[in-house]
């Protein structure tokens, strides 16, 4: 293959990437609102259809939660979405997605933080201070991995 016979296979499969994660972050948006809607609406039904509609809930819970992404997935994702984000901003960008905070004893925030610095320290984000205070985070480059992925496409 040529140079330009290989751009336009990046080109394609880049353009490809960008629709199958607007789908899926889009779907997964959708997922959580109805969720919500229907853990808000059961409480409107009688004991006996509240029951009914809740082993329904925990059916469907069960076969959304075979594909939970666990939370260094979760956040690993998130910051490939742009350059240096800080915790409060990984956590938005989770909550847009509609990642699932309720399986967390700790808050959204301290969880996402723990979640970094473990990252950070296995050499896999870098750091940086925003505002001499503010932690702020992004992916760490690695070239076998890009090679690793390049295959794959090809």
């Amino acid at each position: 293959m040529t140079d330009n016979e290989y751009t336009a296979v990046l080109e394609g499969a880049f353009k490809r990437l960008m629709e199958a994660a607007t789908e899926r972050n889009n779907l997964e948006a959708e997922i959580a609102k109805l969720r919500q809607f229907i853990l808000a609406t059961m409480p409107m039904l009688s004991e006996e259809d509240q029951e009914s509609f809740r082993d329904r809930m925990i059916k469907v819970n069960q076969s959304l939660d075979a594909f939970y992404v666990p939370l260094s997935g979760a956040v690993y994702n998130a910051l490939h979405i742009r350059d240096w984000m800080t915790v409060t901003q990984v956590r938005d960008q989770l909550r847009t997605s509609g990642f699932d905070f309720s399986q967390y004893k700790a808050s959204p925030l301290a969880s996402i933080s723990t979640t970094l610095k473990r990252l950070y320290a296995k050499g896999e984000v870098q750091r940086t201070m925003v505002d001499g205070s503010v932690a702020a985070y992004r992916l760490k480059a690695k070239r076998n991995n890009v090679r690793r992925l390049a295959k794959k496409i090809m």
